[in-house]
């Protein structure tokens, strides 16, 4: 009997698990599908470049409009078909290739800069991979602290393109 009644908790763990997948396959369906080019920025080193750039994956997640491929997940994908990204992948062409090759329906490239003294500027484009024409775009300007100034900054852009 108990034999029995593990089989069927298995299978039925089974079929919860593939029931899941497919629901979260549908879910998705109804989302674009994007992938975020780390941030291009001389102001930030590379590691507070990558850290911000999974906050703004994390912001546009939270907008509940996209599917958002992990930095892994494209890094993989790059390595397995020998794709080698330059740090500026800011072309248009560069970031078409791009999203063709993680299966994104839109790449998205992000920009910061200091103008003057504590006063900062974000910018972002998201490019149809299809078309290869810029579908959203938004800038933003604010003065304060560094680090949170720009995470505000990628929390809004992120709400003003979803």
């Amino acid at each position: 009997m108990k034999r029995i009644s593990k089989k069927i908790s298995m299978k039925l763990k089974y079929l919860l698990a593939i029931l899941s997948m497919f629901l979260s396959t549908l879910v998705a369906k109804d989302k674009a599908s994007v992938t975020v080019l780390p941030i291009a920025s001389s102001i930030l080193n590379e590691d507070t470049r990558l850290f911000l750039t999974d906050q703004f994956r994390q912001y546009l997640r939270a907008t509940d409009s996209f599917a958002v491929m992990t930095r892994d997940l494209m890094k993989e994908i790059l390595n397995e078909q020998e794709f080698q990204m330059s740090e500026s992948c800011d072309q248009t062409s560069c970031m078409v290739q791009v999203g063709k090759l993680v299966g994104a329906q839109a790449i998205i490239s992000l920009v910061v800069i200091e103008n003057k003294k504590r006063c900062y500027s974000a910018s972002c484009k998201m490019i149809s991979v299809e078309s290869g024409e810029i579908i959203a775009q938004a800038t933003e300007t604010r003065t304060g602290e560094k680090i949170a100034t720009i995470e505000r900054m990628l929390r809004n852009i992120a709400g003003a393109i979803a």
